[in-house]
């Protein structure tokens, strides 16, 4: 016959719920972890590529040629009689 005098005791239920705890903490960490080296590897491919595309687009107007200004007409005031 068992006896119930002595039910799982409180330290050992503690210390299951803290190693639950700490597993899935680092669990958690290492998600975070990851993500954040995904999102730092994104932001350099980013960065890099704007880069790229500004010294392109300043090759381009350096390469092309200058646009001749068009000629401004002087407005005419002209007073009804």
């Amino acid at each position: 016959m068992a006896t119930t005098d002595t039910p799982m005791s409180a330290p050992v239920r503690k210390d299951k719920i803290s190693q639950t705890n700490e597993v899935a903490r680092a669990i958690i960490g290492a998600e975070d972890d990851a993500r954040q080296a995904k999102t730092d590897r994104l932001r350099a491919a980013r960065l890099k590529q704007e880069a790229k595309e500004a010294k392109e687009a300043k090759a381009e107007a350096a390469a092309a040629p200058a646009k001749p200004a068009k000629p401004v007409a002087k407005k005419v005031r002209r007073i009804k009689v």
